[in-house]
């Protein structure tokens, strides 16, 4: 990123363009933006909330956001922000967030940054008419701080979409010497290859299936294969690959070396 770690939330904003037309304006876009931004950081939900949000507070702190008089009510932040151009403000909040970061000071021998590739349901975004809104969701681990986000088509209904999300989110973003974490859901070659060729790396969890599923993981195991996939190849070649063991005969998994639990069915 070429932005300059000393600029502030306002100057990313700017960047955003306004969706409304020269006459008629009363206020900012920056101030209107930088208003929504603050109230859902400090909680508010929905568009009656962002603006009790502004009645609440001092307008000396409205003039601090950028307005001149009174900030607009609940019906103007909506038809405001409902005409926003979301990509530009998803990459002015990404750059935003990139320049914080850039802010944090580097130990000489530290852990990478680990960032968490996570979707979730927006709570309330079901209206009775069209689905939930699914959201996958880009998060620092230690400030909590959203690096990206993005929408999953039919999320609500096939989590496997997250997957090809994430293929479409991470291009963009500084992934050097950064570390991205995920599920089982994740656990697919062509992520894995894509964050390496961007210069981070990745510890993706993997769920221990029946190996007579069908080919649901990169490793192509499907009927008949017994084999395990690790995701970091020749750092754990040298380990024994999990395997389903038989059970004997009164129902307690039967022990035979290798990685094995017993439990009394």
């Amino acid at each position: 990123m070429d932005a300059s770690p000393n600029l502030g939330l306002l100057y990313f904003l700017s960047e955003i363009p306004d969706p409304r037309g020269r006459n008629g304006r009363q206020h900012s876009l920056v101030a209107i933006l930088a208003l929504a931004c603050c109230a859902i950081m400090s909680g508010a939900r929905s568009y009656a909330a962002i603006g009790q949000w502004a009645e609440d507070h001092d307008i000396a702190l409205m003039h601090r956001l950028g307005f001149t008089r009174r900030p607009p009510k609940s019906g103007g932040i909506r038809k405001v922000l409902m005409a926003l151009d979301l990509a530009a403000l998803e990459a002015a909040l990404t750059r935003w967030a990139e320049a914080l970061l850039s802010r944090v000071p580097v130990v000489e021998v530290a852990p990478p940054h680990a960032f968490a590739l996570d979707g979730k349901t927006a709570r309330g975004s079901f209206d009775g008419l069209s689905k939930a809104v699914h959201l996958l969701s880009l998060v620092a681990h230690q400030s909590g701080l959203t690096m990206a986000q993005a929408e999953v088509p039919q999320g609500g209904r096939d989590k496997t979409n997250e997957h090809k999300a994430a293929l479409k989110l991470l291009p963009g973003l500084v992934l050097e010497g950064r570390l991205i974490t995920g599920d089982a859901m994740f656990c697919q070659r062509d992520l894995s290859q894509q964050i390496l060729d961007d210069g981070g790396h990745y510890l993706l969890g993997r769920q221990r299936e029946s190996a007579d599923a069908p080919g649901r993981h990169p490793s192509g195991a499907g009927p008949g294969s017994r084999r395990g996939f690790f995701p970091l190849g020749s750092v754990a070649s040298g380990l024994r690959p999990w395997t389903r063991r038989p059970r004997s005969r009164k129902g307690t998994a039967a022990v035979s070396g290798g990685l094995c639990r017993s439990r009394r069915l």
